[in-house]
């Protein structure tokens, strides 16, 4: 390996290392401050939330594929799965 590849490795390494102290650090700053009542609360909420959200898609996914005609199952199918998620 040339000089110029050491260098730039080593610079590479040196950017890394730094960059995961200051993420040590941050995380840790975070971490002794967010894990209290309200933040277990706030993590609790949006996972249910969350399961909730996934548990209405299945049902409704579901209800398509047993009471929707053939023709169009796979259409009602795409535009539930994908709609909602393109809707900015």
């Amino acid at each position: 390996m040339n000089t110029q590849g050491r260098h730039t490795t080593g610079l590479v390494l040196s950017l890394l290392q730094s960059f995961h102290k200051i993420m040590t650090c941050v995380c840790f700053a975070f971490s002794v401050t967010a894990i209290n009542v309200l933040g277990i609360t706030l993590f609790t909420v949006g996972g249910a939330s969350v399961l909730f959200i996934l548990l209405l898609y299945v049902d409704a996914l579901r209800h398509i594929m047993k009471n929707v005609p053939p023709v169009v199952k796979t259409h009602s199918a795409f535009v539930l799965s994908v709609y909602p998620v393109s809707d900015v």
